[in-house]
């Protein structure tokens, strides 16, 4: 799971594996998992959204971070007005009702349990004087 909410807030059955996708799993007790469009509409099963996770694991802020806790933190009315926590990872819930993960909004990436934003690694490079284009990307 993410830095903003418990350790595990899916749970995976290995039995439940299957070929059509990176399977994250089905939420744990007092977590619910939606899927929703850039508007926070929900979606249907099936449909390509972004993944928010809602539920007694989810932290209720970042400290002293009022603007990026407005942007990734939302209380939508289909939740009680609780408040949700916005993933970025784009997610589809398919009929056998686990979810699948199937990439990032962002350009953020993982590296040995870190996360990377290769956006700030590019505006860092590019105030050097002496660079002028930059392409950064993660690979193996």
């Amino acid at each position: 799971g993410p830095t903003e909410a418990a350790i595990d807030v899916t749970f995976l059955d290995c039995d439940q594996w299957t070929d059509e996708g990176v399977p994250i799993g089905s939420p744990i007790q007092n977590t619910n998992l939606y899927i929703v469009d850039p508007h926070f509409n929900l979606l249907p099963l099936g449909s390509l959204g972004e993944l928010v996770i809602g539920g007694l694991p989810v932290l209720t802020q970042y400290l002293n971070r009022p603007e990026l806790n407005a942007d990734k933190y939302v209380f939508p009315e289909w939740n009680s007005g609780k408040h949700v926590y916005k993933t970025g990872d784009q997610a589809v819930i398919k009929e056998d009702g686990l979810i699948y993960f199937v990439g990032r909004k962002d350009d953020q990436v993982k590296l040995r349990g870190q996360r990377i934003e290769l956006g700030e690694i590019k505006s860092a490079m590019l105030e050097v004087d002496s660079i002028a284009h930059v392409s950064v990307t993660m690979e193996g």
